[in-house]
């Protein structure tokens, strides 16, 4: 159902913040769920620099902005602006959604890890408890993941990052179950998860997140990476009859659970994916 949007002085706005942005299709994915839901809300992208977050922040508390969806390179820079942070965005040290409160405190969450486990359930009947799972990347998105795998009670976490220090940083999540490895270990795992920039540029024929010899089938590979549709990887892995799951589930659930922080309201899923399909089809 459509409607036609009427920007008053009682629209509620949303937006994301991040760069670049330019490429972001969250505006397709929430102006769908609000219009769809009837409410008078309107998303947005805007280009910030790591220089300007902290008087953007600043600016959006001072005009009221109602959600925010936070994404590179400022899922953990921005917590030092936000007043109060849920549980999930302490321990991961990770915000990638921010709430206006009615009384003008901004709440800093991490949907990423429940998205991530949600677009999980929603493509690949998948028993987690006890897998070994392996995540390449250490970064706010790697994060969020490791911890909801923890929670779904995985055996082990192999993390493989190139900078150390930030792998040892991460396995501080639980130095009893997270292991840090290299990419050899990933044949031993029953789930492989690319959470690194890896894949995004197609015209590098080197973009291969690891070697192919080192993936079989039995094994899924999920890849966060939502555009292209299919890395190199991806493609890769199914050749190999990988199951492979994209980052465009993810996305989606993510913006699901931020939709209903901040409206209070259950999202409308089945509306939000196509209109994800639909944007990075008009994209290809």
């Amino acid at each position: 159902m459509k409607r036609n949007v009427e920007i008053s002085g009682a629209t509620k706005l949303a937006c994301v913040i991040g760069d670049p942005v330019s490429h972001s299709i969250s505006p397709a994915i929430h102006n769908s769920a609000f219009e769809f839901m009837n409410l008078d809300w309107i998303y947005s992208a805007f280009c910030v620099s790591g220089s300007n977050l902290g008087e953007a922040v600043g600016g959006l508390r001072a005009l009221g902005v109602r959600g925010v969806s936070v994404t590179m390179p400022h899922k953990s820079t921005v917590i030092r602006y936000l007043d109060v942070l849920s549980q999930e965005a302490q321990r991961i040290e990770s915000v990638n959604t921010i709430r206006l409160t009615q009384d003008g405190r901004l709440e800093g969450f991490s949907t990423d890890g429940l998205g991530f486990l949600n677009s999980l359930h929603d493509e690949v009947a998948l028993d987690l408890s006890q897998s070994k799972c392996a995540v390449i990347g250490a970064g706010g998105a790697a994060r969020a993941v490791a911890g909801a795998l923890l929670d779904a009670q995985v055996r082990k976490v192999i993390v493989i990052n190139r900078n150390i220090d930030n792998a040892e940083k991460l396995r501080q999540l639980s130095p009893e179950r997270i292991v840090i490895s290299s990419l050899p270990e990933i044949s031993e795992c029953d789930l492989v998860v690319n959470a690194t920039p890896i894949g995004m540029n197609q015209l590098d024929d080197s973009q291969l997140v690891f070697d192919p010899e080192l993936i079989a089938p039995g094994q899924i590979y999920s890849d966060l990476i939502y555009w292209p549709t299919e890395t190199k990887t991806m493609a890769m892995c199914r050749d190999k009859g990988v199951t492979v799951i994209g980052g465009l589930s993810m996305l989606v659930h993510q913006a699901a659970l931020a939709f209903r922080l901040w409206t209070g309201l259950e999202a409308p899923i089945e509306v939000m994916k196509k209109a994800a399909r639909d944007q990075i089809g008009t994209d290809q």
